[in-house]
């Protein structure tokens, strides 16, 4: 934890430090071409709004210009990476040598490269400064310039441009309370629910509130990446708890329902087909506690939360990328299939502690553009082995840049994935019927930089099942995670073992603040290590330089000379890894599994499917019992466990206990699995259920788990989460709808959950269970305003048949606005009558 903050102050100080950089304004000019390429020189550091509108402008242009080609290049000599990596890009063979320039230094310049693709201008509202994030969108999807109201009087009538969308006192709070969520769920409604803005690009970019006034760019300069994929760009506060520091009179908890609001529209626009990047930081003065904003929530915390909050909706985070120019022009450079070094030769195991050492947190496009190089000339480099993480979904953004570092690496450096995968998210909160497409972004992108290790996976919790088994598809060479429950729950990080051939571990902190501190943090590991066994430690180091860590390493070899110890390559290590777990022949690895809770209703036994797995390499014999059902019967009660293979057991009974647990014995022991019990009250169900059937538990799905269009997040003083829609301030529309998961053929009972708050009259929700896209309604009910009472929870029931077994349904909830409502959850039993035959 304390690396993360340590991180995001040194990100923090660096903006500061480029925000105040002068420009020197050196020319690079070079004849004109077929071959050309045009170079615009900032003429001077931004420090005021004027020079902040001009950035805005110049931005929304060049994403324009380069949306097919690599045109226009931005260069400020004050910031010297624009022009490193020119030079650097411009020889030794590499793609832009040879290509002339040509320098232009004035924004007039600018447009006559636009003049053919600009189609008009679109005016933002300084007094709300949201709005330019959606002149942003606007620009990208209309191929308009950003303007100011000052830059509009200066060049509408000069480039004789037509104003496409002026945005000046158009959002009053009359919606929502706040301005700043007006200005964003009516871009939402406008660009996103009609498939206008793009499905795989969000851009949570800062907004000018706090930046216009000091000319700061740093959000800024990089929105030609915007507006050349047309992505939506919005800046909002993942908490709910606390207002925004820009918008401290909105009704509670409205930025973050706006959130959820985008991510569903852009979730329904995905279609489940692609995952959608979310480039850029949270606003930390804003957002989080930092000098200025006093907040109950610090920056890592707020850090977290955004990525815990993206990951269900497929989306996954390019956090720092600010200061990162020219993204539109980079991203063309041509793409080829990268190779890296292999270790030729496998090692024999001793008796000693492997340390493996990963360079980390180049996960986004700021620390690949800006730290790395400084890094990667550092002559002690490839005198020993070092992981690099760099997330290869960078590929779409700074392709040449990803492409010179594996050119240039010694037979030392090693790349793998860092934060999480191919991009930041958390695994275990990626939806299970979301999983094959999870495989299949990073399979690719895995597969195109030649990575099979994934050395960074962050969640808050250990890996489930299903995810492991994910990772198996495309990093089966090793997997390494930290595990960090923020919420404070009962989170943990696994215990090292293989996974169907895939080595799992901890990732442990040893950032070099000093040699001294990071030489005791390698002792405290390696002295757990028993005498008769090897050992095995991965540390992460954050943007620190190889001359650091070899000299954190060398001290810790002369303050510990009888300490046995190898630094290897990580390929290397997770080898030895498996070859140790394989001689471990008495470590029998069977696994049971149960859904953490099973819903029940009095009267009815309810049926549960148990997961059985052996991942040896040997059959197993097994005697399966259960607890806390009464009468239970077991199919089958005596098993053998096929080699790497899952058995599924289905158990039935009537709960008499609030915990069902499921005992496997065998060879390898005792291995144990529990499910809580939710009872549902008799009193509150609304309709009827059938009677003389058992229910064989589904599903039992939290408004988190599901998509929403209208409505906010509510938590209680207990911490129990909610959708509510309240009457006249949301929207009517779906409260809920998901999960896009498949159900076999058969009769099913659904009940949802629903509450209404304040009085009202009429038709207040429709219920329905659906084919996914709404293409084949299975069942549907309306609830009245009577049907449930005041401040009472009913549980509708809703029969439906499934007889479309392979496709993937949706429950939703469709709101009228006729009375305010609240949603808990929804839960689905298929009905099987007592011979254990579908109804």
């Amino acid at each position: 934890m304390q690396q993360r903050i340590h991180r995001l102050v040194a990100l923090t100080a660096v903006i500061q430090l480029l925000s105040a950089l002068p420009a020197d304004g050196n020319d690079a000019a070079a004849p004109g071409g077929v071959d050309v390429m045009y170079v615009y020189d900032m003429p001077r550091s931004p420090a005021n709004a004027d020079d902040y509108d001009v950035v805005a402008a110049l931005a929304s242009m060049q994403g324009i210009i380069n949306r097919d080609a690599p045109i226009l290049y931005v260069n400020n000599d004050g910031y010297g990476r624009p022009r490193y990596w020119l030079d650097t890009l411009s020889r030794d063979g590499r793609w832009l040598e040879g290509i002339a320039r040509r320098r232009i230094t004035d924004l007039d310049a600018v447009y006559q490269l636009a003049a053919g693709k600009l189609k008009g201008a679109v005016i933002w509202d300084t007094d709300v400064p949201a709005s330019l994030n959606v002149a942003t969108t606007i620009a990208g999807v209309e191929d308009a310039v950003i303007f100011s109201p000052a830059l509009a009087d200066k060049y509408l009538r000069k480039w004789n441009l037509t104003v496409i969308r002026d945005l000046r006192g158009m959002f009053t709070g009359q919606e929502t309370g706040s301005r700043k969520n007006d200005a964003y769920r009516w871009a939402i409604r406008e660009y996103v629910d009609t498939g206008r803005c793009s499905p795989h690009l969000l851009c949570l970019y800062t907004d000018s509130f706090y930046d216009r006034a000091a000319g700061q760019i740093a959000y800024l300069i990089l929105r030609d990446w915007a507006v050349k994929n047309r992505a939506f760009t919005y800046d909002l506060s993942p908490w709910g708890d606390e207002v925004p520091g820009d918008d401290p009179d909105q009704p509670l908890g409205t930025d973050l329902a706006t959130y959820h609001l985008l991510l569903a529209a852009t979730l329904k626009q995905s279609a489940g087909e692609q995952m959608t990047e979310v480039a850029g930081f949270f606003n930390f003065q804003k957002y989080s506690n930092v000098p200025g904003h006093p907040s109950r929530h610090d920056p890592v915390p707020t850090e977290w939360e955004t990525v815990y909050l993206i990951s269900p909706y497929n989306c996954y985070q390019n956090t720092a990328t600010e200061f990162c120019y020219n993204q539109s022009f980079h991203c063309h450079a041509p793409r080829k299939q990268l190779k890296q070094a292999r270790p030729a030769v496998k090692r024999s195991l001793e008796n000693k502690s492997y340390v493996a050492i990963l360079m980390a947190d180049y996960d986004s496009a700021f620390p690949l553009y800006h730290y790395l190089p400084n890094h990667w000339s550092d002559e002690v480099r490839g005198q020993l082995p070092l992981a690099w993480g760099i997330n290869p979904n960078l590929l779409e953004t700074y392709p040449d840049l990803i492409a010179y570092f594996y050119e240039t690496a010694t037979p030392q450096d090693t790349f793998v994935t860092d934060a999480s995968a191919a991009g930041y998210m958390n695994p275990n909160r990626v939806q299970p019927q979301y999983l094959p497409l999870f495989i299949r972004h990073n399979k690719a992108f895995y597969d195109e930089a030649d990575m099979t290790i994934s050395g960074m996976v962050l969640d808050w919790d250990q890996p489930r099942d299903d995810v492991k088994d994910a990772f198996t598809r495309f990093s089966p060479d090793g997997y390494a995670t930290i595990v960090t429950d923020m919420h404070g729950g009962p989170g943990k990080p696994p215990l090292p073992h293989m996974w169907k051939g895939m080595p799992i571990v901890q990732l442990l902190g040893a950032d070099p603040n000093s040699p001294e501190y990071t030489a005791g943090e390698i002792y405290k590991a390696v002295k757990q290590r028993r005498r008769d066994e090897p050992g095995f430690y991965y540390f992460r180091c954050v943007w620190v330089s190889p001359a650091q860590v070899k000299a954190s390493l060398d001290l810790f070899a002369e303050q510990h000379p009888d300490e046995p110890f190898e630094v290897v390559g990580l390929y290397t290590f997770f080898d030895l890894f498996k070859q140790h777990h394989d001689r471990l022949a008495s470590v029998v690895q069977v696994t049971a599994r149960l859904p953490r809770t099973v819903a029940v209703l009095k009267g009815h036994d309810v049926g549960v499917r148990c997961a059985v797995e052996n991942y040896t390499a040997q059959a197993m014999p097994a005697t399966v019992t259960v607890s806390g059902l009464d009468s239970a019967s077991l199919t089958p009660n005596d098993a053998t466990l096929e080699p790497d293979a899952t058995a599924e057991l289905v158990f039935s009974g009537r709960p008499i206990a609030d915990r069902i647990t499921v005992d496997v014995r065998g060879p390898f022991g005792l291995r144990q699995a529990a499910a809580d019990v939710r009872r549902v009250p008799g009193p509150e169900i609304l309709g009827e259920v059938p009677e003389n059937t058992r229910l064989e538990f589904v599903s039992d799905l939290g408004s988190e788990a599901l998509s929403h269009l209208t409505g906010r997040l509510v938590v209680d003083a207990a911490g129990s989460i909610t959708w509510e829609a309240e009457a006249g301030v949301a929207t009517p529309g779906f409260l809920v709808y998901g999960p896009y998961a498949s159900l076999e053929a058969g009769r099913y009972l659904a009940l949802f959950r629903l509450k209404r708050t304040p009085e009202g009259t009429g038709d207040v929700a429709q219920v329905e269970v659906c084919v996914a896209g709404a293409s084949v309604s299975l069942g549907s009910r309306m609830v009245t305003a009577p049907d449930l009472p005041v401040g009472e929870y009913r549980s509708v029931a809703l029969i439906f048949d499934n007889d479309r077994p392979g496709r993937t349904y949706e429950s939703r909830i469709l709101w009228t606005g006729g009375a305010s409502l609240v949603f808990d959850r929804v839960i689905i039993w298929k009905i099987v009558d007592n011979s254990g035959e579908s109804s």
